[in-house]
């Protein structure tokens, strides 16, 4: 018995350990970073949504004329906060929602980093298979 409670405090010091380290990480970043230029509303490429989707060209056009109107959205708040949204015809449904913030050329969401290039109204959002989003 004592032995396990050496183990738990133990194991209970690597975790509070753990977790100050993470929370002075996010403190140094300012919600959002200090870019502004994501800030907005941000909507996927067809391409990219039927890729995301997993959608042929039929199927697409199949749903459009059903719905009048299908897509997925990201809003990046001034606060740091982020939204995916799904459309569905003129319905806007929560899709995601997390913190984000930026440093240098990624974009953080919650502890996990990934690139980002901006070119005017086009943002691409890298990984395994890259986002292509134009601004609304």
């Amino acid at each position: 018995m004592k032995q396990n409670k050496k183990w738990v405090a133990i194991i209970l010091l690597i975790v509070a350990a753990f977790a100050l380290t993470a929370c002075g990480e996010q403190e140094e970043a300012t919600p959002g970073g200090s870019d502004t230029a994501l800030v907005g509303v941000w909507a996927m490429e067809k391409e990219t949504l039927m890729d995301f989707v997993g959608l042929t060209e039929e199927s697409y056009e199949q749903a459009m004329e059903q719905h009048g109107n299908i897509g997925m959205s990201y809003e990046f708040t001034a606060d740091g906060k982020l939204y995916l949204y799904k459309i569905t015809g003129s319905d806007k449904q929560l899709f995601l929602e997390g913190v984000y913030t930026v440093d240098g050329n990624q974009i953080i969401v919650d502890n996990e980093a990934v690139a980002y290039k901006l070119d005017g109204n086009k943002l691409t959002i890298e990984g395994g298979t890259p986002l292509h989003l134009i601004r609304q």
